[in-house]
């Protein structure tokens, strides 16, 4: 994601809104696992678009490979 950021203020920016609407909807009574799949969907619909499909299976197999990660038992 940080190729895709002109600058550490607009992630700044953009970070600090959307803690302020995970806020809110916590708030309202939504858990940050419902919050998370909504966003999450949303940003790989708007990634798609954007990038194509290549590019967000690319993310996705990028998140998957992290999730991975961090279940295997460290030795």
């Amino acid at each position: 994601m940080a190729e895709r950021l002109t600058s550490k203020a607009d992630a700044f920016y953009m970070k600090k809104h959307v803690n302020a609407l995970v806020d809110r909807l916590e708030h309202d009574g939504f858990d940050r696992g419902q919050i998370g799949a909504v966003l999450g969907g949303i940003g790989l619909g708007l990634c798609c678009h954007h990038n194509g499909r290549e590019e967000t299976n690319k993310i996705i197999d990028g998140v998957r490979a992290a999730m991975d990660a961090d279940a295997a038992p460290s030795n």
